[in-house]
C-alpha cells in the first residue's frame, strides 16, 4: 500500500503531504465503496499533528463501515485520536465500543504496542495510557514499577480521567484465535474463520 510504513516509524512531512494528497484523491473515488481508506488518510493526518482532520475523517469512516475490522479500525482510532486531543470521556467511549465488538484479534498487539512507546518519546504524555492498555490486552508486563506509579499520577491529575482508569482495568485480554472470556463470538467473524480452514 502507498502509505504503509511501521507505526514507529513514519516518513518525513514531505513524504507524508505526498500521501496525503494521494489519500484524498483516493478517498474521492473509492471512500463510499471502501470505507477503510478513511482510517489510511487519518493515520498519515495523525503523524502530521492533524487531530481534528483525523477524527473527522474516523467519523467519517465509521459512518460508512459495514464490517466487523472496519468498524473495530475506526473505533480504536476513535478513541486514540480523543485521548490525544484531552477528551477523556470520549476516548474512553471509544475504547468501550471497540471492545464491546467481542473479537479484539484483529490487531497485532506488538504493532499497538509500538505506536504507543513511540508516542510516549516523542513528546506525547497521554500515551503512557496507551502504553499499559495496550500492554494489558496483550497480557504483557515489562514496564517498571516507576513507570506504574507515573501512570497512576498521571490519571489522578484530572477527575474526567476516571473513566480511562475503568477502561484500562475493565481491558479485556487479547489471545490468539480466542476470544476474550465473557464475549460471543461475531456470526460474521465466525464465517470467515470457517472459509479459512476450508
Amino acid at each position: 500500500a502507498p502509505a504503509s510504513f511501521t507505526p514507529d516509524d513514519p516518513p518525513g512531512p514531505d513524504r507524508l503531504e505526498q500521501l496525503i494528497v494521494q489519500g484524498q484523491e483516493t478517498i474521492e473515488r473509492f471512500g463510499e465503496q471502501f470505507p477503510w481508506v478513511f482510517a489510511t488518510q487519518a493515520r498519515c493526518l495523525f503523524y502530521m499533528n492533524d487531530l481534528e482532520k483525523a477524527l473527522a475523517l474516523t467519523e467519517r469512516g465509521l459512518a460508512l463501515a459495514g464490517d466487523i475490522p472496519t468498524k473495530a479500525c475506526h473505533l480504536l482510532n476513535r478513541g486514540v485520536l480523543n485521548l490525544f486531543l484531552a477528551r477523556w470521556v470520549n476516548a474512553a467511549r471509544g475504547f468501550q465500543e471497540y471492545f464491546a465488538l467481542g473479537d479484539l484479534s484483529l490487531f497485532k498487539t506488538d504493532g499497538l504496542i509500538r505506536f504507543a512507546d513511540y508516542c510516549f518519546r516523542t513528546q506525547r504524555p497521554e500515551a503512557i495510557f496507551l502504553r499499559f492498555l495496550y500492554r494489558r490486552l496483550a497480557d504483557k508486563s515489562g514496564l517498571p514499577s516507576a513507570e506504574q506509579v507515573l501512570f497512576n499520577q498521571w490519571l489522578d491529575e484530572d477527575p474526567s480521567r476516571a473513566e480511562l482508569r475503568k477502561v484500562y482495568h475493565q481491558a479485556p485480554r487479547i489471545q490468539r484465535d480466542r476470544l476474550p472470556t465473557g464475549t460471543k463470538p461475531n456470526p460474521e467473524v465466525r464465517k470467515k474463520r470457517r472459509r479459512k480452514r476450508h
